[in-house]
């Protein structure tokens, strides 16, 4: 986890801003959004995100959007790095 602001850098209600580097066979695990939002942007690799009901391929270029109570988790199943900038938005 690089971070890219800190909440005190941003004045809208946050706690992360960061991007995060996940090599291959690397995940985060299953964790919930409680009074946040939390969006993924993908810049590069590709990884199965699992949102609590389904598994999707998620790659380079995609955006996820979860909070409001829902949890989620994504894993790099390849061979190649996988980046995701990760927001985590405030109520």
């Amino acid at each position: 986890v690089r971070p890219l602001f800190t909440p005190d850098d941003i004045t809208a209600k946050s706690r992360l801003c960061a991007k995060l580097t996940l090599p291959p066979g690397a995940s985060i695990g299953v964790h919930e959004h409680l009074k946040e939002d939390e969006v993924y942007i993908i810049t590069q690799g590709s990884g199965i995100l699992d949102d609590g009901e389904c598994e999707t391929r998620v790659e380079a270029g995609d955006a996820v959007l979860t909070g409001n109570g829902e949890s989620h988790a994504i894993r790099n199943d390849g061979d190649e790095t996988l980046q995701v900038i990760a927001v985590i938005m405030l109520y």
